[in-house]
């Protein structure tokens, strides 16, 4: 322990034996055998012999937890003060470049600088064979980008990790924060388990950290169901990518529309992207929102004959279902029947639409 924090646990050990106080502890706890007291005295004796064991029994509990305290200081890593220009960014970064770029990330950099620097620090771990030695991310790429555009040093816990290991550390910090878009996620896990393809065979390179989604998933201890969709959203074309804008706007809850928008018609689901696209680049305002109802709703969706469509709420869950007939007729079912109240505002609906 190098720091002055790291100091604390060696300091604890060396002024308290917790071992000779266990023992003593012990030696108090421990009754003689004797017979069962028959006098007033022995009585007397009996009732500090109880009152005695209650004591020890509360020292043991005291002694347990600071057992448990000089451990906890004892395995605990040092925080290092480094500057910023000799850390880099994990290969397993799991930000793109446009994250850099936000409001909310200027606010948390203005955040940082209020505070001094970074209160809750980095974790990385050296490269080796470098001089002066660098280091590489292993969580905490916003609070090191943010230290290196402010000219602060960045607080940072430095510990040895195999890359695996890197990876699952990163993907458990990061899981609790909102900020990660399921477009990243989705990037970050098919690369994981992705394999190896030299440069020279025209990669782009995997990790090949993982043998299959269901292993990464395992190890990860997280939902197979989310990983599947944040890979979904990765894995749409380029063009409907840039039809949103920004795609770390693109919500979870919206892989399973577009991914089934794409497999039933891709030229149209392209070609709505494009349309989209210009309305963009033409300065029409478009929320992702917006965007994401243009390239999936029933109305814009070119079915197949004899094909349908589910139409979902914003949970996810199905109230009805297009499809066409052979004739080339359209058909609504609802999977419960309309109120009256319903049934009117589906009536004015549809006369406004085809007014």
């Amino acid at each position: 322990m190098s720091t002055k924090r790291g100091n604390r646990p060696t300091d604890i050990g060396a002024m308290l034996s917790l071992g000779n106080l266990d023992a003593a502890v012990t030696a108090r706890s421990t009754p003689a055998t004797e017979s069962r007291p028959r006098t007033a005295a022995g009585e007397l004796l009996a009732e500090r012999r109880s009152g005695l064991e209650s004591e020890n029994a509360r020292l043991r509990a005291q002694v347990g937890d600071l057992q448990s305290e000089v451990q906890k200081w004892s395995d605990s890593l040092p925080v290092v003060a480094l500057d910023p220009d000799l850390v880099e960014h994990s290969r397993f970064a799991n930000r793109i470049a446009e994250s850099f770029d936000t409001p909310e990330f200027r606010e948390f950099k203005a955040e940082i600088q209020a505070a001094g620097g970074n209160v809750q620090p980095i974790k990385v771990v050296p490269i080796p064979g470098t001089e002066p030695l660098r280091y590489s991310i292993v969580y905490g790429h916003r609070r090191h980008r943010a230290c290196l555009e402010l000219g602060i040093k960045v607080n940072a816990i430095v510990e040895n990790l195999s890359e695996r290991g890197q990876f699952i550390e990163m993907e458990r910090e990061n899981r609790g924060r909102r900020d990660l878009s399921a477009y990243e996620q989705g990037l970050w896990y098919l690369r994981a388990c992705s394999p190896v393809i030299p440069a020279e065979k025209g990669g782009p390179a995997g990790w090949a950290l993982f043998g299959n989604m269901s292993e990464m998933a395992e190890a990860l201890g997280v939902d197979k169901g989310n990983v599947s969709k944040a890979c979904q959203i990765a894995e749409l074309p380029d063009a409907v990518l840039a039809a949103f804008g920004r795609p770390t706007e693109i919500q979870f809850n919206w892989a399973t529309a577009l991914t089934r928008a794409r497999k039933l018609d891709l030229p149209s689901l392209l070609s709505r992207a494009a349309d989209v696209r210009r309305r963009r680049e033409a300065g029409e305002i478009l929320s992702a929102k917006t965007v994401y109802t243009l390239l999936t709703s029933p109305a814009q969706v070119a079915v197949e004959q004899g094909a349908e469509v589910e139409l979902t709420r914003a949970d996810g869950t199905r109230f009805a279902r297009l499809l066409r007939d052979k004739k080339g007729r359209t058909v609504v079912e609802f999977d419960a029947p309309l109120s009256s109240a319903a049934t009117d505002k589906l009536v004015e609906g549809l006369v406004k639409l085809f007014q």
